[in-house]
């Protein structure tokens, strides 16, 4: 799949989370980022006005196994490791694609 086709499937996606703060539906922006961590992963930076949010997605069962192990624990690790608050799990309709969205 291409990243610009990845790119407005995220995007029209995130629209339907009741969690994400959007101030306005039509100004908001998704733009794909050079994940570091590995490059099987795709990762989106996504702004809402003032807001900021990551979107981690995997498409292969080990980086989903460690996005879903971030998501069993994301209560315990934001809270006493300070690591950032997972606000949604998304599941890309039409693709492979699942993660996490994460506020900035």
């Amino acid at each position: 799949m291409r990243l610009a086709d990845l790119q407005e499937r995220v995007r029209e996606q995130l629209v339907t989370l009741d969690d994400l703060v959007l101030e306005d539906q039509e100004g908001f922006e998704v733009r794909p980022v050079l994940n570091w961590g590995g490059f099987v992963n795709r990762s989106f930076t996504v702004t809402a006005g003032c807001f900021a949010y990551h979107v981690k997605l995997a498409s292969d069962s080990h980086g989903l196994r460690g996005l879903e192990r971030w998501w069993a624990l994301r209560d315990a690790l934001s809270a006493g490791h300070r690591a950032p608050a997972m606000l949604a799990w998304i599941d890309v309709p039409g693709t492979p694609f699942s993660g996490a969205e994460v506020y900035g």
